[in-house]
């Protein structure tokens, strides 16, 4: 699959991954601003021809999504780095489950 143009009307700020889901849908996450807990941050899905599917809901936490993978049953793992853990999300965009904790070592 190939993905044409995204615009800036659909994609604001900083895009710090893309996957593709399936042949016709890539996930990307974004965030309007780098300085602010309180900005847009959120995955959206969107078809290879740039029209907007879905938005996820990141739950109740302050969600930072940076890189992001989609494992072969389709669920999108998310690096989540104002959380310090892993996001896993189904193709709907429901939050499954999270793992991982800041460490407490050096690196």
């Amino acid at each position: 699959a190939q993905v044409r143009e995204l615009g800036s009307d659909q994609i604001e700020g900083f895009v710090w991954g893309v996957a593709f889901i399936d042949e016709d849908t890539i996930v990307v996450s974004a965030d309007k601003s780098l300085r602010t807990r309180t900005e847009d941050k959120r995955l959206k899905t969107y078809t290879t021809k740039g029209q907007l599917v879905r938005t996820f809901d990141s739950g109740k936490y302050a969600f930072f999504p940076r890189g992001l993978t989609v494992g072969p049953d389709g669920c999108i793992f998310v690096c989540d780095v104002g959380n310090h853990c892993v996001c896993v999300f189904n193709v709907d965009g429901k939050l499954l489950s999270s793992f991982g904790s800041e460490g407490s070592g050096v690196g």
